[in-house]
């Protein structure tokens, strides 16, 4: 429905039946001054002439929408910090793998445990 008084003729209520006169006006309205296709305080004068009540409803809205999404933002992006946090310890464990993987096929070429690896035993291994 729309709203009964909802004419050009009486002061600021064009902007309100604009604003507000049906639900499908009232949720892009809301998501204009969400993400700043309006200006909040346009909208709060158009419901201030409804009710007093209502500028206060729709400035807890958007404080509420804006801390939820803030919140999901950080969120977001704290994860993805962390994410990338623990990865230098899974790169250390892989390096270390290696390493060890390294030392194992050194220690099968060295064959007089010498510590060196000598053309001789280079060749012994091939």
């Amino acid at each position: 429905g729309t709203f009964e008084h909802c004419s050009p003729d009486h002061v600021g209520r064009f902007t309100l039946c604009e604003r507000f006169g049906t639900l499908d006006a009232t949720l892009f309205s809301l998501y204009q001054a969400m993400f700043g296709g309006v200006l909040w305080g346009e909208l709060m004068h158009a419901l201030m002439d409804l009710n007093p009540i209502f500028p206060v409803l729709f400035a807890l809205f958007i404080s509420v929408v804006m801390l939820v999404m803030l919140n999901t933002i950080t969120a977001v992006v704290l994860e993805a910090k962390s994410e990338h946090a623990c990865r230098p310890e899974a790169k250390i464990l892989e390096r270390k793998e290696c390493m060890d993987k390294f030392e194992m096929i050194f220690q099968n070429l060295d064959h007089n445990r010498s510590g060196d690896i000598s053309l001789q035993d280079f060749q012994h291994a091939l």
